[in-house]
């Protein structure tokens, strides 16, 4: 969910960013807009996601968003947690990926944001 922002096109398929996820392309929002996106991340692993995950940036400017910490005590396997990431659209056209992370390793794959 993409609030207080212009128009928003398809995530598109996986396969355009090498396996990773597309979380869509924005447009229409003015350079240092600030911005909410609501993420839903839902643990489909074999593993619970432990105390201390986080979602972090792993390319670009994360649009004013470096990370974010998970709230509890951990994702169960099959739990769904929703992340809100207050962002702040770029001056240009950019891409930025964040990751899940437990310190310093990802644990699933990057998740790419466009803004046209």
């Amino acid at each position: 969910t993409f609030l207080g922002v212009g128009e928003v096109e398809d995530a598109g398929a996986a396969e355009e960013w090498g396996g990773h996820e597309s979380l869509g392309r924005v447009s229409g929002v003015p350079g240092g807009s600030s911005w909410v996106m609501e993420l839903l991340l839902t643990n489909d692993g074999s593993e619970a996601w432990p105390a201390g995950a986080a979602l972090t940036c792993c390319f670009g400017s994360g649009f004013g968003c470096g990370g974010i910490d998970l709230v509890g005590e951990g994702v169960q396997v099959g739990e769904t947690v929703s992340v809100q990431m207050e962002l702040v659209a770029p001056e240009a056209p950019s891409t930025t990926a964040w990751a899940l992370t437990i310190g310093n390793v990802c644990i699933g794959p990057a998740m790419i944001l466009e803004v046209a």
